[in-house]
């Protein structure tokens, strides 16, 4: 049998210290009872919540444990998005997330597209941006997009038009002053017939 050198067998005799002990029983815990749990991480310690591995195998299960996660983990990219896309609904969870990320258009985009939700915890900033805005809707965003937009762009009548001529089914979630407009209501007949409410066809 080979023999350990001796500097090898001193380390494999060193108990494992308390963090790494519980890091251990943590992540088994994520993959065991605790998989899929969203409040995982509620009640652990703080060092518990300030690991990123940790962070993934919880988020990996559910995206509502990036809310339990430290300060520092809710301002890294990666783990945000692995939150905000997690699933249909999950874009919620940007809520959660730092200032900088909500004013981040990738992190924004896959909440939105990926997770479809969100739109509405993004930076004012974001949620002024015309042309980010038209990419979502062009990429398949939900229309409900339109309701989390800056108040100031429901009343942009240009901007409204723009936006039906990419997806007419916006028209159906724009104010009733707007749909009521003729032009704007022409252009979503004229993108898809049925969108338009047979009062208004009139």
């Amino acid at each position: 049998m080979e023999k350990l050198p001796k500097d090898r067998k001193e380390a494999s005799a060193q108990p494992e210290d308390e963090f790494t002990s519980e890091k251990r029983f943590m992540l088994e815990t994520l993959d065991g009872r605790d998989k899929g749990n969203p409040d995982a991480l509620r009640y652990q310690p703080a060092a518990l919540r300030d690991d990123k591995e940790i962070a993934l195998k919880a988020i990996e299960g559910h995206g509502r444990n990036f809310e339990y996660l430290s300060e520092r983990l809710r301002d890294d990219k990666e783990v945000a998005i692995a939150a905000v896309g997690k699933a249909r609904g999950a874009g919620a969870y940007l809520e959660y997330a730092s200032e900088k990320l909500r004013n981040d258009r990738d992190v924004v985009r896959v909440a939105v597209l990926d997770g479809r939700d969100g739109f509405r915890y993004a930076s004012t900033e974001i949620r002024k941006d015309k042309e980010f805005i038209s990419d979502l809707l062009s990429a398949g965003a939900e229309t409900d997009l339109i309701l989390d937009m800056d108040s100031e762009l429901l009343s942009d009548r240009l901007f409204l038009l723009h936006t039906i001529a990419i997806n007419p089914f916006v028209y159906g979630v724009i104010p009733k002053a707007m749909r009521t407009d003729k032009e704007i209501a022409e252009t979503a007949f004229n993108r898809n017939p049925d969108v338009v409410p047979e009062d208004i066809k009139k």
